[in-house]
């Protein structure tokens, strides 16, 4: 069901709530490329809806083209070490969070997972929390793997 899509400025955004997320195939071909081209292409980051429990408070929600919020970066098309990007442009919401390439890998282990493609380890900061800092792992065609203490426990389509 599209009809709940908020609209984004920025990049042309074509999502489906509350649907599956298509195959990167069929991403690439609605795109007019080829899987030899998915180590190029960005994947923008457009809010997120978080909620601190118990409280129920909502600090770090945003939306890009609300409030002035604008997309932010996920994973960069080119991965280069000592490369940064904003993750979260929402500075009304207190949303700035950015990354820096820390190190690519051919392969990396991540709790009881050894990922034999490429890893990328990225060190985080938050323009609005200067002293909080976090390292997250993400593997090729896997995602985000490791972010701080949390390991990712399963992965995969059902």
């Amino acid at each position: 069901d599209t009809s709940n899509n908020p609209g984004f400025d920025g990049p042309d955004s074509n999502l489906a709530w509350g649907q599956d997320l298509p195959a990167l195939e069929d991403v690439l071909a609605d795109l007019g490329r080829d899987a030899g081209d998915a180590p190029r292409i960005l994947l923008f980051y457009f809010g997120e809806d978080s909620m601190e429990l118990p409280g129920g408070a909502t600090t770090g929600s945003w939306l890009a083209g609300i409030n002035g919020a604008q997309p932010g970066i996920i994973m960069p098309g080119t991965i280069l070490v000592g490369g940064g990007y904003y993750e979260e442009v929402a500075p009304a919401d207190s949303a700035l969070d950015k990354a820096r390439i820390k190190e690519i890998t051919a392969e990396c282990e991540v709790g009881e997972f050894n990922f034999d493609n490429q890893c990328v380890e990225t060190f985080n900061t938050n323009d609005c929390e200067p002293k909080d800092a976090e390292e997250k792992v993400y593997a090729a065609g896997i995602g985000n793997v490791k972010d701080e203490d949390l390991e990712i426990t399963s992965f995969g389509f059902n």
